[in-house]
């Protein structure tokens, strides 16, 4: 869990959001980049309190990716 500071343990970095207040190395712009490619992909932060904001939007997404498929042929 992160402190209050925003330090983690383990973790010197935010690379998904360059306004984080977790520092000590730069973002990592190729990550987002690659998730970005994806017409449905999604980045998040990875010291955020829980992860179920992230997860409960991706279900979401996901549903829309579904519902606007067509298979080929």
């Amino acid at each position: 869990d992160c402190d209050a500071g925003g330090d983690c343990p383990g973790i010197a970095f935010d690379p998904f959001d360059p306004s984080s207040p977790v520092t000590g190395a730069e973002p990592a712009p190729r990550v987002r980049e690659f998730a970005s490619s994806f017409g449905f992909g999604s980045v998040g932060p990875v010291c955020a309190d829980d992860y179920a904001g992230f997860f409960s939007d991706a279900v979401s997404v996901i549903a829309s990716a579904c519902d606007g498929f067509v298979p080929p042929g």
